[in-house]
């Protein structure tokens, strides 16, 4: 009866959690509700002979060269990656307090090179990021074009070539129109689970690309792990 009652109040604990970030959220004007990444960036890399296990231990300098492309400076120290999915608390609190929080995926690439192997690829979603981002087109491409360069790393993508890294708003990719407000990032991020058969990016994301469906690679949940990211030099 012990165990039971504790887990009824940790879920009990979690919903008002849930509702106290609904509040947050609903209460406060939203000064930048209508840029163009306010549902989260999505980018894609073409990598070039990388195996899961090399593109996963990247994940936190990607992570740290996305902020600085930016001019915000982290150390890889306070940077947490976990490849099992963090409380409610853990990841609604960096939403609030606008850090931004990337899940990370591997797909197989889709074809095997002459050698019958099959390499690996990366998919991001980094949400929160327009907290950070210009808001005028001309400053905004700019800072792209500049992620880019700085995602194009050899380390990274493994051959630099023009369509190495690619990044676009979450919503515009192929037919997910997704809409992700910030008190509903956490059951997003879950969807491929709780709604295994809806077409979303999230559940695009968890396909590995191989034959049999039901195979999936783990996420991976990258975030500043500091309450407050460092001002933009």
């Amino acid at each position: 009866m012990k165990v039971i009652n504790q887990q009824k109040n940790s879920i009990i604990e979690d919903l008002l959690y849930s509702e106290k970030v609904k509040r947050t959220f609903s209460a406060v004007t939203q000064e930048d509700s209508k840029h163009p990444y306010e549902n989260g960036m999505f980018i894609s890399f073409n990598n070039y002979k990388f195996y899961q296990e090399e593109l996963i231990k990247n994940y936190k300098r990607q992570y740290q060269s996305i902020l600085r492309s930016l001019g915000i400076k982290v150390s890889r120290e306070d940077i947490s990656k976990r490849s099992m999915l963090p409380t409610r608390k853990t990841i609604m609190d960096a939403v609030v307090n606008k850090i931004p929080v990337l899940v990370a995926a591997c797909h197989d690439n889709p074809h095997p090179d002459d050698n019958l192997r099959i390499y690996n690829h990366s998919h991001f979603l980094v949400y929160n990021i327009h907290h950070h981002l210009p808001k005028t087109n001309l400053e905004l491409k700019d800072a792209i074009n500049k992620m880019i360069h700085f995602l194009s790393k050899r380390d990274y993508v493994g051959k630099i070539r023009n369509n190495s890294v690619d990044i676009r708003p979450v919503g515009t990719y192929k037919h997910y129109q997704d809409k992700i407000a910030p008190s509903d990032f956490y059951e997003y991020i879950q969807r491929h689970t709780t709604h295994p058969h809806e077409e979303n990016l999230i559940s695009y994301m968890a396909k590995s690309n191989k034959q049999d469906t039901k195979i999936r690679y783990p996420f991976n949940y990258i975030f500043y792990s500091k309450n407050v990211l460092p001002e933009a030099a």
